[in-house]
């Protein structure tokens, strides 16, 4: 067999083969509509749908294909008449129903994963985003001070009497007796620690920041005088049973803590 001109199975079909004004909006078996009325009337002998808030009959109407009646609002279609008597006839199918079956203007309850493409909240009228969804950086916590006036010595001591902030621990992972962070949800977390140490001018002061009971690298710093701040920060990764906590020592002569000036906190980051 032979072609004249292209092999279409070599050579599809592409827009640039349809000279302009061949095929209309009338040839295409999906349509849809931007008004909120659709009149109905005539024959429909393709494959047609409409999506819209309400139909009105405006003539009798013959289907002998396949017509669609859509809607996306938190009601069923409804057809009705302009007045006048029609009718409705045809050995085709006309079906009808909302878009949306179960429609929830709040979020309040729903879960799910937010995707990468998720930007904002464009859309959504009302509603609060809980804990379960893993696209938030949620747990979190933040510890205002220290609670105790503790005297550090060459021993490391666990600080483990914290006071948290205002909604510092909205998921309530933090542990104010004990000092420490058990997330519940895996992933890495960004930790950060600021420990104020009041002490001699030869004192040598140190403060970690210790994950999972010391199954990790320990991460420190040490400063040396009176009145020494160490800020520290850490990135990890905690399961759900694994935490975080903060520990400090003195390596040379004692050291008493500034709870008011002491703080803790971390939050999930991936």
């Amino acid at each position: 067999m032979s072609y004249l001109g292209r092999r279409g199975t070599l050579a599809p079909l592409t827009s640039a083969d349809i000279p302009a004004g061949i095929v209309e909006g009338t040839d295409v078996a999906f349509l849809e509509n931007a008004s909120g009325t659709q009149n109905l009337g005539g024959t429909y002998s393709t494959e047609r749908m409409y999506l819209n808030d309400s139909y009105t009959l405006t003539g009798n109407v013959t289907v002998t294909g396949h017509l669609a009646l859509g809607s996306i609002a938190d009601e069923d279609v409804v057809i009705t008449q302009d007045g006048t008597e029609r009718t409705i006839t045809g050995s085709g199918t006309l079906e009808s129903g909302r878009l949306v079956n179960d429609f929830q203007s709040s979020l309040t309850g729903m879960t799910g994963e937010l995707g990468s493409g998720i930007t904002n909240n464009a859309g959504v009228a009302s509603g609060t985003i809980g804990s379960s969804v893993t696209g938030q950086n949620r747990p979190y916590f933040f510890c205002s001070e220290y609670s105790a006036n503790t005297s550090i010595a060459s021993t490391e001591v666990e600080l483990t009497v914290w006071t948290e902030g205002t909604n510092g621990d909205p998921d309530s992972k933090f542990s104010t007796s004990t000092g420490r962070f058990t997330p519940g949800v895996a992933g890495i977390y960004l930790l950060g620690t600021r420990i104020f140490f009041e002490g001699a001018a030869s004192s040598f002061a140190r403060c970690i920041i210790r994950v999972n009971n010391g199954s990790n690298s320990d991460v420190y710093a040490e400063k040396q005088g009176t009145g020494q701040t160490i800020q520290l920060t850490r990135m990890e990764y905690l399961s759900e049973t694994g935490y975080a906590s903060v520990l400090a020592k003195s390596h040379t002569n004692s050291n008493a803590l500034r709870g008011n000036s002491c703080h803790f906190w971390g939050i999930k980051i991936a």
